[in-house]
């Protein structure tokens, strides 16, 4: 039995790059004291995994940051820490859009930050991925890639750029070069003083995803385990802890400790439900693949309960992702 479960990648593999996500503002610009103060609200709530809460400080502060003009780094910078947020909470639709708003902005400028440019376009494309709408993330891969290559400027950079192709390998079902151009970059930032652990747990928990799909489960377990291990050591709460407990889970069933497993499915849903809610399809798919796992364990009403329950979880959230994106400032604030 094989529960690898789409997630996947999500949360995961592909960091949201720092500089624009912490909503930086340029020495040359004076903020304005309420924008700023909302928006320092926003990032300490995400911070805090307090996504929801989050969200609604941002898009306050993008109220604001709306008059300042369609080509102002604040309002670049605002667009790009609300995408952050909706991407943490799954919001695939509204955080990929939000990325590409951002995007549109710093490229309205005469001489934009290429590494904005470059972190904007590399987490459109991540967004998509994980939310398994490959053909969109090969799409804007191959409509940015050469941007990509020539916007990057740092081993992390570069590190970001191979575990993005190694997500666009997986959806191509070619696990195997997955795996290498993840080891490949494990071993950059190894060799990189002053890599990020998360960046580090981040990429582990990817690989532990594609070692499960090559049918090697004690390799994934153990890369779960390394995740977590270096997740604990951030110090950071961050979304991509839900993945790997999730994968852990489901290595252990691979390996027939359906016990562990099950337990450890309960602490991936708890983590799961406590940051984003039921309604979401990262808690709908740790449901469906829990119920997989009480169905092998001959709990059969127990499994027909959480697989119904996920499944409608799943499509309620399908239908609140729909609804995110406000069309009349796509309009307004797209290329």
């Amino acid at each position: 039995m094989n529960l690898r479960m789409k997630l996947t990648l999500a949360l995961l593999i592909l960091p949201v790059a720092p500089l624009p996500a912490e909503a930086q503002v340029p020495n040359s610009v004076t903020p304005q004291p309420a924008w700023m103060s909302i928006l320092q609200q926003a990032k300490a709530l995400h911070k805090e995994g307090k996504f929801a809460e989050a969200e609604v400080s941002a898009r306050r502060a993008l109220s604001i940051a709306k008059g300042y003009g369609p080509s102002d780094d604040r309002l670049a910078a605002n667009y790009y820490l609300l995408a952050t947020i909706e991407r943490d909470r799954a919001h695939c639709t509204g955080a990929r859009a939000g990325f590409m708003r951002a995007l549109a902005v710093w490229e309205r400028q005469s001489n934009p930050k290429p590494s904005y440019l470059f972190n904007a376009i590399l987490s459109a494309i991540n967004t998509a991925s994980e939310c398994a709408d490959y053909n969109t993330a090969e799409k804007l891969f191959r409509a940015h890639g050469a941007e990509l290559e020539r916007y990057r400027s740092s081993p992390s950079d570069e590190a970001k750029l191979l575990t993005l192709r190694a997500a666009l390998a997986r959806s191509r079902k070619n696990d195997g070069q997955a795996e290498a151009l993840l080891r490949q970059g494990l071993e950059l930032l190894d060799h990189t003083s002053g890599s990020s652990t998360l960046e580090l747990a981040q990429m582990r928990s990817s690989l532990a995803v594609v070692l499960g799909k090559l049918g090697r489960p004690a390799e994934s377990l153990a890369e779960s385990e390394r995740a977590l291990a270096l997740f604990d050591q951030s110090g950071v709460r961050h979304p991509a802890i839900v993945a790997s407990l999730n994968n852990a889970a489901c290595a252990l069933a691979d390996l027939g400790r359906k016990d562990e497993s099950e337990h450890m499915f309960q602490n991936a849903l708890a983590t799961a439900s406590e940051m984003y809610g039921e309604e979401n399809r990262v808690s709908a798919s740790i449901m469906l693949n829990y119920a997989r796992v009480l169905r092998e364990n001959k709990q059969a009403p127990a499994a027909t309960a959480m697989a119904r329950k996920g499944a409608e979880a799943f499509h309620r959230s399908l239908a609140q992702d729909r609804g995110i994106v406000d069309v009349e400032d796509l309009r307004t604030n797209g290329k």
